[in-house]
């Protein structure tokens, strides 16, 4: 039985998908270097091959309708699959190469990725990297990335998680610090400490970064923070101008970096993992494979 799509034409798809990413025709229409009229006229072109609406017209943007979302995500898929099917030709016999869009968070992409994607690009000089920072993974995955990192698997059918690394937390402080407030023994301690939070929002994937503000405590009680700071860089340049005790992974590069020292070392908080996610139909291209490989030989060299 022949698919709906067959009596549409390809050129004319592509058109409908950069209108819908976008959610304008002018801003596609730029980016596709043709009239906004006659983007138009393609538009309604497929609406009339459909006999439907595909489009809300609003007053700032264009938003889908029903029926234009199911069609969406179908030439998403078909757009997905032809770039996949594209890659895997190039890379047939040949060393990798080509574009590379890893898609991950500010804080894997600032303390793992800067210091080490140098190393990586000189191994493979013919892979072209770009690197899409969210730390909403979801949004990620619409941004039609080949690599997804974060600290869970993606919880897609036709995707591979892959753990690259993984390590509890730990307490850390300046020399400056300890040397100014002493060091804590017992968990106690850290009530007349000044301890730096990542700030509370529920909302964000490392979420479990201020788990020592309950550490000890009696139940329903939480220490107040010296400092709330929703950057883990800034958190850290803070721990190293001896401001306070902040928490991170006890394999994070950054420690031994900024020379902090670790606090009840006899204490650990939870283990934060790392996964690589991509698409099953990716799972031979070589220039996935050396990009997975190399995140586990940097977390075996950190361990």
């Amino acid at each position: 039985m022949p698919s709906y799509l067959d009596r549409l034409d390809w050129d004319k798809l592509k058109s409908f998908y950069m209108v819908a990413v976008n959610q304008s025709f002018t801003k596609a229409s730029l980016q596709m270097n043709i009239t906004q009229p006659a983007l138009s006229r393609q538009i309604s072109i497929i609406e009339y091959q459909l006999n439907s609406q595909l489009f809300i017209r609003g007053s700032e943007k264009l938003s889908l309708t029903p029926k234009g979302q199911i069609l969406f995500e179908s030439v998403s898929q078909m757009i997905e699959q032809t770039k996949m099917a594209r890659t895997l030709i190039d890379e047939e016999d040949k060393k990798p190469k080509g574009s590379l869009i890893i898609g991950t968070t500010h804080a894997f992409a600032n303390m793992w990725m800067v210091d080490h994607v140098p190393k990586f690009l000189k191994l493979y000089p013919e892979i072209s990297l770009s690197v899409v920072i969210l730390d909403n993974l979801q949004s990620l995955y619409n941004k039609h990335c080949d690599i997804l990192i974060g600290i869970e698997p993606l919880p897609e059918p036709h995707f591979i998680n892959e753990k690259v690394m993984g390590a509890p937390l730990g307490l850390y402080a300046s020399v400056d610090y300890l040397k100014e407030f002493g060091e804590p023994k017992t968990v106690q301690d850290l009530d007349h400490h000044r301890l730096l939070s990542f700030g509370d929002r529920i909302d964000h994937p490392y979420n479990m970064v201020n788990w020592f503000l309950r550490l000890g405590c009696k139940h329903g009680q939480v220490r107040k923070p010296f400092i709330d700071f929703s950057s883990f860089h800034g958190m850290f340049q803070l721990a190293k101008a001896g401001v306070g005790i902040i928490t991170t992974m006890n394999n994070n590069p950054n420690i031994q970096k900024l020379k902090l020292v670790r606090v009840l070392s006899e204490v650990s908080g939870p283990s934060v993992n790392t996964y690589c996610n991509f698409s099953k139909a990716l799972e031979n291209s070589k220039r996935v494979r050396v990009f997975v490989d190399f995140l586990k030989g940097v977390y075996a060299h950190n361990k």
